[in-house]
């Protein structure tokens, strides 16, 4: 650790217990919420830090998942962040509309009106809460290139619930480079926080206001939409199954007449009174039954059925026709019954 790390340690945890008020500690309990969303942002500079990054938060219930990556951050350095709820506009600051004592920076304290609060501590374990919004041996340090790589699942802290974190804004701190020793937090301007801190220690760096991952909510859509084609495909499986076995058993019916042609014709005859003939076709093109009446039917573009003195034509789509005692059923496999009575 740095010398400049190791002066400012004490005085940073000292800062943030007796600025608790400001950091909005609450006592309110957990409230619990059932599913998974899905937040990220894009972090963005503040006061010139060359820092920039993304983040994703992933919260079920009271358990969140936190990924950030920043790089062109202070190496070598820890680097306070935190999720703050609670500003007026739930966004970042900008020079223009934050830097009120026009310093030509915008401190943690003037950002708070844009993005509120402290209300998680982004540490890397124990402590999560505002209480730990300045534990420095608790943040993640930046590696000699400028990199911040965090990832961690904790619970939420009291007096932060689920609902509140799509209004969170993601704050990271820190900046080496303003004054003197770029290796260090050091210089003459003090913090907004407690000026025996270095201004450089606790200066936001970037900032991201979250926002619903729409990406992987339509990927959740998606995997939905897939999961009920699936379900219909086999319930179109199952109903067709059903159907081919109650064919099968209907051909063993006893009292009944079978016929099977792979050819261009069939002609079966009447066995008798109350009699039952059913024809089970593959590819033939013309079927003719001889019962005390006529019944052709014309496999082709178009299907006639005649009985008497009633006929049915063009009834391709597998419709029934009944005329007298005579019943013609046509269906999608080609399978005819023909009934009489005397």
């Amino acid at each position: 650790m740095s010398r400049g790390t190791k002066n400012i340690k004490s005085a940073l945890m000292a800062a943030v217990l007796a600025s608790s008020g400001a950091l909005g500690l609450s006592g309110t309990a957990l409230a619990h919420h059932e599913g998974s969303e899905m937040y990220s942002t894009n972090l963005s500079t503040l006061n010139g830090s060359g820092s920039s990054g993304n983040a994703h938060v992933q919260v079920n219930g009271d358990q969140v998942t936190v990924n950030i990556r920043t790089r062109g951050a202070s190496p070598n350095l820890p680097h306070a962040q935190h999720l703050h709820i609670g500003g007026d506009r739930n966004e970042c600051p900008t020079l223009s509309g934050s830097d009120t004592n026009n310093d030509g920076f915008i401190s943690s304290v003037e950002g708070d009106p844009s993005y509120g609060p402290v209300r998680v501590s982004l540490t890397t374990r124990g402590d999560v809460s505002a209480s730990s919004g300045l534990a420095v041996t608790r943040f993640p340090v930046a590696d000699a290139h400028g990199m911040v790589n965090y990832q961690r699942t904790f619970t939420l802290p009291n007096g932060v619930d689920a609902e509140d974190i799509k209004d969170a804004v993601i704050v990271q701190h820190g900046i080496s480079e303003l004054f003197e020793d770029p290796t260090m937090y050091d210089g003459e301007k003090r913090s907004s926080l407690d000026d025996s801190l270095p201004f450089e220690a606790t200066v936001p760096a970037v900032c991201g206001a979250l926002t619903a991952d729409q990406g992987q909510q339509n990927k959740h859509d998606r995997a939905e939409e897939r999961a009920e084609r699936q379900r219909e495909r086999e319930e179109q499986r199952a109903e067709r199954q059903h159907e081919r076995e109650q064919r099968r058993n209907d051909r063993n019916n006893d009292g009944q007449n079978n016929g099977n042609t792979g050819g261009n014709g069939l002609n079966i005859g009447n066995t008798g009174p109350d009699s039952t003939n059913r024809i089970s076709i593959n590819d033939s093109t013309t079927v003719r039954v001889n019962n005390d009446v006529a019944v052709d039917i014309d496999n082709e573009v178009s299907q006639r059925a005649t009985s008497g003195d009633a006929s049915v034509e063009r009834n391709t789509r597998g419709r029934s026709a009944v005329t007298g005692d005579a019943m013609n059923r046509s269906e999608v496999d080609m399978m005819v019954e023909v009934g009489t009575r005397l």
